[in-house]
């Protein structure tokens, strides 16, 4: 388990701990629309790995 910087624990998964169908079953989701308002933050996150 990690604790992230704001105190709260988390369990950071791999992707073996997931079954074909549950790849699958995320594959197929698709996000609602209101959460295009955190798009900003994901790309931020995605230039800090790069």
């Amino acid at each position: 388990m990690e604790v992230c910087t704001n105190g709260r624990e988390r369990i950071v998964l791999g992707l073996s701990e997931f079954t074909d169908a549950d790849i699958q079953a995320i594959e197929n989701t698709t996000a609602p629309s209101e959460s295009s308002a955190f798009d900003q933050e994901f790309s931020l996150l995605l230039e800090e790995d790069t």
